[in-house]
């Protein structure tokens, strides 16, 4: 991945943004979009589809993985990624749709489509949002006569999809009752009678949902499973993913100086503070790089990741993990 160049000087929020927006490539990242690119490539290959899980908390790049997957498929299609922000007004059980659209001649195909799944995903949530996605967010028709797996089949096999991507499917197993096997129905359908297939996306709770029950659970042929990244090893020559993790992620730092993050005084406690989820990194690191650019500071280093987490967080004294004895308070 080619690294990110900067004009300095820049606009402050633009130098920071860049931080927020990196897409840093890691194992995990690779893991996800290796899984969804297979299930795309598997489409039609058995007698029905197939559900790949995805599972892993939140801030560990899944989101950013099935995002990144999109766009270089959109790219090898000759296609692009639309989005589509939910109507509160029509439906509010489910979020944001988003697809790739391949525009073939006078027909415009939607090989894969995405579904982010709010609270209460009731089945009638989820069929309508599917549909919606296939029909580029127009409100499906239900009065034509066709029960849904039928007009499932009908769009996804006139915009050509391949695979349906669910997100925070985690939200179907705080159903009560009925309505989550419902919920889960959907699924089966979109593999049994739609035959496209499934991925589901989610943090804790999804694999549950998942395996309530034989047929669900039989339909489950692949299941990665995040976790954040582990701890440095600094008695090894290779110091572990989370440092290869950090020294990409320096790259991005809109500093001439180079920012040591990646080394042990800033890299060991900033482990112990994030526990090694990507998410939590950035968003620290987020602050310090715009404590550093309103501090006039050159980089990036120990005292002002000490300083950012104290003027954010309020983590004082020996409780912050950058702090040194000694050390002054004051800015």
């Amino acid at each position: 991945m080619s690294e990110v160049e900067f004009d300095l000087p820049a606009p402050d929020s633009e130098r920071n943004s860049k931080i927020g927006r990196a897409v840093v490539p890691m194992r995990s990242m690779k893991r996800i979009i290796n899984a969804l690119d297979d299930m795309y490539r598997l489409y039609g290959t058995r007698h029905q589809g197939q559900i790949c899980a995805i599972v892993g908390p939140t801030h560990t790049g899944k989101s950013i993985a099935r995002e990144t997957f999109m766009k270089q498929k959109a790219k090898q299609l000759g296609g692009y990624v639309e989005n589509i922000d939910r109507d509160k007004e029509i439906i509010s059980e489910v979020a944001n749709i988003s697809f790739v659209t391949v525009v073939e001649g006078y027909q415009i195909t939607h090989p894969v489509i995405c579904i982010q799944i709010l609270d209460n995903p009731t089945f009638n949530a989820l069929a309508d949002n599917t549909l919606r996605a296939l029909l580029r967010g127009k409100p499906p028709n239900w009065d034509n006569g066709g029960d849904l797996a039928s007009l499932l089949q009908e769009q996804l096999t006139g915009r050509k999809t391949r695979l349906v991507i669910y997100d925070d499917v985690q939200e179907i197993g705080k159903i009560r009752g009925g309505n989550k096997n419902a919920a889960v129905t959907m699924l089966k359908a979109l593999c049994k009678v739609a035959k496209v297939e499934v991925a589901a996306i989610g943090i804790e709770g999804t694999l549950e949902v998942l395996t309530s029950g034989k047929e669900i659970s039989e339909l489950v042929c692949k299941r990665v499973i995040i976790r954040p990244l582990p701890e440095p090893n600094w008695e090894a020559d290779d110091k572990g993913e989370f440092v290869t993790f950090l020294t990409n992620l320096r790259k991005v730092l809109p500093f001439h100086e180079q920012s040591p993050i990646d080394e042990q005084p800033i890299a060991q406690p900033l482990w112990e503070y994030s526990q090694g989820v990507i998410g939590t990194v950035k968003a620290l690191l987020q602050s310090a790089t715009d404590f550093a650019i309103q501090n006039d500071r050159p980089c990036v280093d120990r005292d002002v990741m000490r300083l950012a987490l104290y003027e954010d967080q309020s983590v004082y004294g020996e409780n912050n993990p950058f702090y040194v004895k000694g050390d002054k308070w004051d800015f």
